[in-house]
């Protein structure tokens, strides 16, 4: 079912067929998508990314940091969940365990075996560049962008207001955000050296915020070229348009209670809202949940008993 579809049959069910109340609906629909989506690791949830990591051939606009040992994934990639080389699984760990351990680890090179996950960034750099934005729309040029960039401490977080048409941005080794409002064309986000202007990422017209990216740090940093294996969970698609569908399979009836109790909850009937809840949505939820474990490939095995007589039935 579309989301238009499911919003008509809640409007339906609780009888609010205005135009305001199809409205409210999807906007009960995609709230509630979004939060199951979050709730559990979905087979739909998970995508596998590959990248061979190299310790040359390094350039900016690269998200491999071979310096750093540092790995930008895709903004696609909101999770990350398993990583393994093409020889080895990798360990993940907290940052504080090679404090007390092993400090030497963060600087020693040879062969990948642990991973440590980072703050989210927008973009980072092997070695300080000078980067800002700007507009392919002159309609632009006095429309403002801010900017959040590591200081040159590596601790601090410096915000700047520039506009589209001033080429002021940031020296700076990593951006942890970029914000603007609505604009008439796409906004190009660059960095500028000897050799001119490149391209790092764009900004579309209605986008308000630059993506996210984790960050993957691996120690020891890599000396030689490695296919690197990473599983993780995908970031919630969008489930706004008419259009759309659930992007979880057989999530609909569980979507549609949920959002029929929100329905009942805009119209203040709390007490039939939470029986909805209770005694429809939750159990649906826990069900959905039930057949994703249910599908899911198990190794039987067969364990052995005493069988009496002291003697065992393999």
């Amino acid at each position: 079912m579309t989301l238009a579809q499911m919003a008509a049959a809640v409007c339906g069910k609780v009888n609010q067929s205005e135009t305001e109340d199809q409205v409210a609906c999807k906007s009960f629909l995609t709230f509630r998508h979004d939060m199951i989506w979050a709730d559990a690791l979905w087979k739909d949830s998970l995508t596998e990314y590959r990248q061979t990591l190299s310790p040359d051939g390094y350039t900016p606009s690269s998200n491999w940091l071979p310096t750093k040992g540092v790995l930008l994934l895709p903004p696609v990639i909101g999770e990350v969940l398993a990583v393994r080389s093409d020889s080895r699984k990798l360990n993940v760990r907290r940052p504080e365990f090679y404090y007390r351990v092993d400090w030497d680890a963060f600087a020693k090179q040879g062969e990948a075996c642990d991973y440590v996950l980072l703050p989210r960034c927008v973009w980072e750099f092997d070695t300080a560049q000078l980067a800002y934005a700007y507009s392919d729309a002159e309609g632009d040029a006095a429309a403002n962008y801010y900017l959040d960039y590591l200081d040159a401490d590596g601790v601090g977080i410096t915000r700047v207001t520039n506009t589209l048409s001033s080429q002021e941005g940031a020296y700076t080794e990593r951006i942890d955000q970029v914000l603007k409002s609505g604009t008439n064309g796409t906004v190009h986000f660059i960095y500028s050296d000897n050799s001119g202007n490149h391209p790092i990422f764009d900004l579309l017209t209605g986008e308000t915020a630059a993506k996210q990216r984790e960050r993957v740090r691996f120690l020891y940093i890599p000396t030689q070229a490695m296919t690197l294996r990473l599983l993780g969970k995908r970031v919630c698609p969008s489930f706004t348009n008419d259009l759309d569908q659930p992007a979880i399979r057989g999530s609909e009836n569980c979507l549609m209670a949920y959002a029929q109790a929100d329905m009942l909850e805009r119209e203040r009937q709390y007490g039939k809202a939470q029986i909805k809840i209770q005694n429809e949505a939750t159990p649906l939820l826990t069900q959905l949940k039930g057949v994703e474990v249910v599908q899911q490939a198990h190794n039987q095995q067969i364990v052995p008993e005493d069988a009496g007589w002291g003697q065992r039935l393999w």
